[in-house]
């Protein structure tokens, strides 16, 4: 699976299944975090956005595609 599928299924989580929204958040930075080339500063913003993602999915996904690899 993409870094971009597995983000919209964080996004179908948050909305079906919010308590294991936190789960799916981890997995996804996770895999960020091992993307040739992601920077600490990346990082900080993909837990950033993912954090925001619980109340401004909007926000969040603006701030992600700034990062994408």
């Amino acid at each position: 699976m993409s870094l971009e599928d597995a983000l919209r299924v964080c996004l179908l989580i948050r909305e079906c299944e919010p308590q294991a929204f936190d789960r799916a958040a981890r997995r996804w930075i996770a895999r960020y975090a091992g993307v040739p080339g992601a920077t600490l500063d990346q990082l900080a913003i993909a837990v950033a956005a993912l954090q925001l993602m619980r109340k401004q999915p909007e926000l969040a996904l603006e701030l992600l595609e700034q990062i994408a690899p």
